[in-house]
């Protein structure tokens, strides 16, 4: 069965600094097959604390409007999940995931996962990881870089 989307995993390493290659990744100018052209979207935990540090200088509660809490009173878990949400709003065509399940207990690790799948049948994903057993790919299509 060939999957609906082409997913991509990358190894984080030194030889392969992310600050070269990830803004044109996310802008659709990296050649990637099947992202080339296309706008995405990164979830990763520097993304969350720019929102944190946005809450706490702005009053700026984009993530948890509606829920009259700030980022920082959320688990880590439920931080990523509101991000993931606000990120999928954004209806990109594709979403880069950077080492998720970082500073995530093991429940929270196991629910993103199954997020995660579930997403990926709705858009390419684009896993960057430190640890291989840390990714999606396990049983699911990817090409590995």
């Amino acid at each position: 069965m060939t999957p609906l989307h082409q997913h991509y995993a990358i190894e984080d390493t030194a030889h392969s600094p992310q600050k070269h290659w990830l803004s044109h990744l996310l802008n659709g100018s990296y050649k990637l097959p099947g992202l080339e052209g296309k706008k995405g979207v990164l979830f990763s935990n520097s993304i969350l604390e720019t929102y944190i540090q946005e809450e706490e200088k702005h009053d700026n509660f984009e993530l948890t409007s509606g829920k009259n809490r700030s980022l920082r009173t959320l688990s880590t878990g439920e931080q990523k999940k509101a991000l993931l949400a606000y990120l999928l709003q954004q209806n990109p065509d594709f979403i880069v995931l950077n080492n998720p399940y970082e500073t995530l207990d093991k429940a929270s690790v196991s629910q993103l996962k199954q997020q995660l799948i579930a997403l990926s049948k709705n858009r390419p994903i684009v896993f960057i990881f430190n640890r291989k057993d840390n990714s999606l790919t396990r049983n699911h299509p990817c090409h590995y870089f």
